[in-house]
């Protein structure tokens, strides 16, 4: 808890220093925005489109959950691809495994940016050969996009994951354990569901932070590419007052804290280090 309210007030006097203005001092500017905390639901901000004062609350929570529901469904989705990725990599022969260990450095190598307009422009071009609508592609008011987004931002998180589970599989794979159940009869399938990928699997969710603070910079794209009204993009649709950018922060760190929090304390009760 200690930590959680040192970043938020990190953030608090980091968002009154990034939107300091000649017009008003730092100080000042502080006790506006502490004022305005203790009546969060009538804050208001101005669109740049319309260029109307519209309330903060409860629209920020809407394009919160919006965004949120992308995010961890994607994630989901890349621990599905990479579960089944490992599966076909564990039985197949070592040729084939080089082959699919250059396969994902080379498309690790593509920038993120370039696999998502290619998707996009691809169906698009389906649409224009047939008239069939696969997916939205963009948020153009008459629904949100949930399908498209949620595969593009699901890629490059799949294939990190996949490199980190095949390092893990080759490490655990040569330890002592492995061979003495090869010496004992233990059948190949028994060794990976009830030995390797339990012990693979605890070490990678420890390193899966890299993977969202990705994932996290991939949803400015996302948002951008597909014209969605979301919760990364909303810093770019209005005008931004010190107080505005520090509950944006707060909002969009808190439910990555406590999942972070949770997987600690989980993998502490399983022996994994810090």
């Amino acid at each position: 808890m200690f930590k959680y309210v040192l970043t938020l007030i990190l953030f608090f006097l980091l968002a009154h220093f990034i939107l300091l203005t000649a017009e008003q001092s730092f100080f000042s500017t502080i006790l506006v925005s502490l004022r305005d905390l203790q009546s969060p639901l009538s804050i208001t901000y101005q669109n740049h489109s319309s260029y109307a004062d519209r309330l903060l609350f409860p629209e920020l929570i809407s394009l919160l959950i919006y965004s949120a529901f992308i995010f961890f469904l994607s994630f989901w989705v890349a621990l599905l691809i990479n579960f089944l990725f490992l599966n076909f990599y564990y039985y197949v022969s070592d040729f084939k495994k080089t082959m699919l260990r250059n396969l994902l450095i080379t498309m690790e190598s593509i920038p993120d940016i370039m696999i998502f307009l290619i998707i996009q422009l691809s169906i698009i071009f389906f649409y224009k050969s047939t008239g069939i609508t696969l997916f939205r592609i963009a948020d153009s008011g008459n629904g949100r996009p949930y399908v498209l987004p949620t595969m593009c931002l699901s890629i490059i998180p799949a294939i990190q994951l996949a490199k980190m589970s095949i390092n893990y599989l080759h490490e655990e794979s040569k330890k002592v354990y492995v061979e003495f159940a090869y010496a004992k009869g233990v059948s190949k399938k028994s060794i990976f569901y009830k030995h390797l990928f339990r012990n693979i699997a605890l070490p990678l969710c420890y390193h899966s932070k890299s993977i969202f603070l990705f994932m996290l910079s991939s949803m400015f794209i996302i948002e951008y590419i597909f014209n969605l009204n979301g919760y990364m993009s909303f810093l770019f649709r209005g005008r931004v007052t010190p107080v505005i950018l520090f509950i944006w922060f707060s909002l969009l760190f808190t439910p990555s804290f406590l999942y972070f929090q949770t997987m600690s304390v989980f993998l502490r009760k399983r022996g994994v280090g810090l």
